[in-house]
């Protein structure tokens, strides 16, 4: 969503994200420059990975910059919990990160103008916005769009009024709404060459099939990351040597092996997870156990 004009403070805003950096660098310097020493405050206002991690990153860099200078934090935001959708362990620990950052959290809290006027930098890393064209009825025409303007897509990624149309990523929507996250967009990416190829009559459309879980990194801006996936979640520091490419990025913890491109999350949390599974054996376990079981035995 877009960020408030009239704030009272400096605002920097998560999207679009070729702006965020000259702003944030602009940002900096001014940050250097300023010979005040009276301490400064930084809000954030999204309770997802972007408003979390924006907001340790940033405290951060200025605090590195100008250790003689007092940095507060506070995360605000209108939900009732801290990072939706990830596991409980995952958000436990970055409850952990941000109190360790000396960053207080606002839960259940909507934006103010008194929020603004107490703060002299927010961190704008609200939800993801349909383009303006997609919320306009005069610019956008008879294309189908959700209640926010998203378009509606089927399950070959064309517009469900004008299958001549494609859209994937976070302007569309589908049937049943995703979250607004990149792993997404980039599993909609070879399903979306596949059908633009044949609707150009190269082969038959494929159907994309999201994935019901994924994993979710979250940086912590001092070294460590934390890792969620389905109801698992861990903290640990990262690896320099990451291959994205291999299915199970290494985080920290317990180290094993990754020439065979299997990376395991840290093994104790994992294990103490399945510790039921681990220790009856011929034990019914459900597919996200088995999946994880595979990982430990890789």
């Amino acid at each position: 969503l877009k960020p408030p004009v009239d704030t009272g403070a400096e605002v920097l805003s998560m999207r679009p994200l070729s702006a965020l950096r000259p702003a944030y660098d602009a940002l900096l310097d001014r940050w250097l420059a300023d010979p005040s020493d009276r301490p400064f405050t930084v809000t954030a206002v999204g309770g997802g990975a972007a408003g979390f991690e924006s907001m340790l990153a940033v405290l951060a860099r200025l605090r590195q910059l100008r250790p003689d200078r007092v940095v507060h934090g506070s995360l605000v935001t209108r939900g009732t919990t801290l990072l939706p959708g990830l596991s409980s362990a995952a958000r436990r620990a970055a409850l952990r990160a941000l109190g360790h950052a000396g960053a207080t959290v606002r839960l259940d809290t909507s934006w103010s103008g008194t929020i603004g006027r107490s703060s002299d930098l927010v961190l704008w890393a609200t939800g993801a916005e349909a383009h303006a064209w997609q919320r306009d009825p005069d610019r956008r025409g008879a294309l189908a769009v959700s209640e926010q303007g998203f378009v509606r897509v089927d399950a070959q990624l064309r517009s469900v009024s004008h299958p001549r149309v494609f859209a994937v990523g976070d302007c569309a929507h589908w049937a049943e709404p995703l979250p607004k996250a990149g792993v997404f967009a980039v599993r909609m990416g070879p399903v979306l060459s596949h059908n633009l190829r044949a609707a150009l009559g190269h082969g038959a459309l494929q159907d994309y099939r999201p994935q019901h879980r994924f994993l979710a990194l979250l940086s912590t801006a001092d070294g460590s990351a934390i890792a969620s996936r389905g109801p698992f979640g861990a903290r640990g520091r990262w690896r320099s040597s990451i291959s994205m490419a291999r299915p199970w990025p290494p985080v920290g913890g317990s180290w094993t092996d990754c020439s065979s491109g299997r990376c395991p999350l840290p093994e104790p949390a994992i294990r103490q997870a399945l510790a039921p599974a681990l220790l009856t054996p011929n034990a019914a376990l459900t597919v996200e156990q088995r999946e994880w079981l595979d990982v430990l035995r890789a």
